[in-house]
This record gives C-alpha cells, structure tokens and sequence, in this order.
C-alpha cells in the first residue's frame, strides 16, 4: 500500500467489514437470536467498523476534506457519510439493546432485531459503496502528495493508539474487579 493512497487503507478495512455484513446477513437466514454471535458482530463493529475505521475517517479524512474548497456536491456527500455513521452506531445500540432481551430468554423482540439488521446491511452497503466509488476517488485530487502521505502516517499512529487505549483499559477495568 503506498503512502500515497492512504484512501486505500480505507477500502482495505472495507473488506473486512463488508466480511462481517455477511455474517450479520447469515444469521437473518438461520438463527438472529444466538446471542455470542450478536456480541461478537457488535463488538466488531463497534470496535472495529466504529472507533477504528470511522474514528480515522471522521477524525482524519472528513476533517482534513471540510478544510478544502469542496464542490457542493461533495460538501453534501461528506455530510451524508457522516450521517450515515451516527445511523450505523443508533442501529448496532438497537441491535445490542435487543441481544440482552435475547440473553434473557425474551424473544418478544426477534422481528425488531431482523428489522434492524436489515437496515443496518443496507445503510452500510450503501455507505461504502458511495466512499469507494464517489467520495474517496473525488476527495483524492484536493490533496497533495505530501498531505496524503501525512495522512497515511496519521492513519497508522490513530490505529496504534486506539489498540493501546483499548488494551490499557481492559487491564485497568481488570485490575478493579479484581481488587473489589
């Protein structure tokens, strides 16, 4: 990967999350209640999918883009992109929220999970195809070399620290139940 494509360490980790869309899609056609798997595929996207991959786009490439002399159009696109982001984050919460009914046995809302998972593949579908063919390649000729370089470099120590804080945190959170 070039450093100057840092936009394709973002279709990178579309790939994955597109690999984990599936999954989400397999259990809507075998068992949308099997509850490990939801707190798998949650964690996922709230992990992986959210902090990292949305964390380097919002923090990093929506920034850095609203800095620029946009067209209109693409002003309304980034505007979009980070609206799909909250509506991503809103449905994975619902899709929790509904797994720890399931957790305790209450299956009352099984069609309110599928409804959510539904427009959650949907929205993210969407979203990534509209990043991958519109967004990333019309953003591209707003930056320099040099900018985009910098920006594959910040793309890595966000990555970097994100796995540290993580990791610190899960020792911290340990240690108090452990001494309490």
């Amino acid at each position: 990967m070039s450093k100057h494509k840092p936009l394709s360490f973002l279709i990178h980790e579309h790939i994955l999350i597109e690999k984990a869309l599936a999954l989400f899609d397999d259990l809507l056609h075998t068992s949308v209640t099997q509850v490990e798997v939801l707190d798998r595929l949650v964690d996922f996207f709230r992990t992986y999918a959210d902090r990292c991959h949305h964390g380097k786009e919002e923090n990093i490439l929506f920034t850095q883009s609203r800095e620029k002399t946009l067209t209109p159009e693409l002003k309304k696109l980034l505007e979009d992109l980070e609206f799909d982001h909250k509506k991503g984050r809103s449905l994975v919460t619902l899709i929790d929220d509904t797994n720890q009914f399931f957790k305790k046995g209450d299956f009352t809302l099984k069609d309110h999970c599928i409804k959510n998972i539904k427009e959650l593949l949907s929205l993210y579908f969407r979203h990534i195809e509209k990043e991958n063919t519109i967004f990333f390649p019309g953003i591209l000729p707003y930056f320099s070399a040099s900018e985009l370089e910098k920006m594959y470099d910040a793309f890595e120590n966000f990555d970097q620290k994100m796995i540290h804080e993580r990791y610190q945190k899960i020792v911290d959170d340990t240690k108090k139940i452990i001494k309490s």
